[in-house]
This record gives structure tokens, sequence and C-alpha cells, in this order.
């Protein structure tokens, strides 16, 4: 459902019914029901709705909205278009965005210890558009690049982070900006790229992670996947 909000919004010349097709749904029907229960509208609406800033749920949360007024002033860094590959990856999940997140970053790195393995290549895969979404409920992956599976699959596990084009954002800030830049980048970049958005995840490469220093700073590559209409 998210990725077809996003469908909505920025694939402007595909018809809901083509929208409604290439997220598995068999009818226009059943996509608008699922649709509707999802977001309290349904697909037309959402399609003409101009998102106020008031809506936005990311903007709940008074750090996060202190961070979006910073961010605002300034514009959004050019990004490069590159061709990326894909990487193998230990991960934990965690529902919430917000300092929470720490922990599964904790997790990850004491695995990495346990198992003799680098904690060096670190990456966040964001499944979910903060804009859209309550950040109770917004879906994250910590992930650790890994050379050679895992072993035995528990808390920590494994998945492949697609490659593929992307636009790649060079992003830096502190705790609470960097949602206000993400929502920034596929609210105003996106539609004026001449790109469309891809059904992969987007994510981030830290070079920096804010959720594991003090200073709460990061710096990072975001990764926004895309292709060609």
């Amino acid at each position: 459902m998210e990725y077809a909000a996003n469908q909505l919004m920025f694939d402007t010349k595909a018809s809901v019914e083509e929208i409604a097709h290439k997220c598995g749904f068999s009818s226009l029907s059943s996509f608008s029901r699922a649709f509707k229960a999802t977001f309290n509208m349904a697909p037309g609406e959402w399609r003409k709705q101009d998102l106020q800033v008031a809506e936005k749920p990311y903007l709940k949360d008074p750090e996060v909205a202190a961070g979006y007024r910073r961010v605002a002033q300034y514009p959004l860094p050019q990004p490069k278009i590159i061709e990326v590959p894909q990487r193998l990856a230990a991960y934990v999940r965690h529902v919430g965005y917000n300092r929470s997140i720490r922990q599964a970053w904790l997790v990850l790195r004491a695995w990495a210890n346990a198992e003799g393995r680098a904690f060096s290549n670190q990456f966040g895969v964001h499944h979910s558009n903060p804009a859209w979404v309550e950040l109770n409920q917004c879906r994250y992956v910590a992930c650790l690049e890994i050379d050679k599976p895992v072993k035995v699959r528990g808390i920590v596990n494994q998945l492949v982070i697609p490659g593929g084009l992307h636009a790649v954002f060079r992003l830096e800030g502190v705790y609470g900006e960097l949602l206000p830049q993400i929502s920034m980048i596929l609210e105003k970049w996106l539609p004026d790229s001449g790109f469309k958005l891809r059904s992969t995840p987007a994510y981030a490469h830290y070079y920096n992670n804010h959720f594991l220093n003090d200073t709460e700073q990061f710096e990072l590559d975001f990764f926004l996947p895309i292709g060609f209409f």
C-alpha cells in the first residue's frame, strides 16, 4: 500500500487501474478497498489531494518538526544517478522510527562481534515513507554487509539489498533532520526528476550512524531506487 501511495502521487501518467495491477491486485475494486482501509480514502482522492505540512505524520514528533524547519531553509543536494550492485546483508528488523532503532543496531553489533565479522558497512533499509505512515508503524531494517552467509538464523537473518539504478544523495545532519530530508526528496526532487520510483526499498549507507554515536550526528548516502517512465 505504501508503494501504491507513492505511485499514485508521483507516476501521474499511469491510471489507478494500472497501478493496482502493478501492485499485485487482479481487480480495481479489491485494490480500492485495500487502499481505503489503509489510508482512509479512495485511490483517486489520494491522487488529487495536496498533502499539507500539518498532515505529515512525522511532524507530530517535536524534534522532527524542528528538524523540518531547519532543513526546509536549504536546497537539497544534487544526487548521482548510478547503477549499484546488490548487497548480501545480515539484518535485524525493527518497527518504529525513533531512538529505539539503536537497540536493533546494538543487537547486530553484538552478533558481528560474536561471529568475528567486521562492523563497517552499515545500511538502513527504509520500507516506509514517514510522510504518510505513522512513525511508530514505520518499518526499518538495520543491515550489515557480509561476505559469507549467516550460519544460524534467529534474531539476525540474511537478505539481499537490491541493486539497479538509484539516485544517491549525500545527506548530513543530526537526529530529527533525516526524515524531513527523505520526505523532501520524494515530494520535491522526484516529481521534477523525470524518473519514477521503483518498487524496491530505499536505503541509507551510513558513514556516521546517528543511532550509534553520542552526538546523534549522521553522514550517509541515501539510495533512492528509480526507473524510467
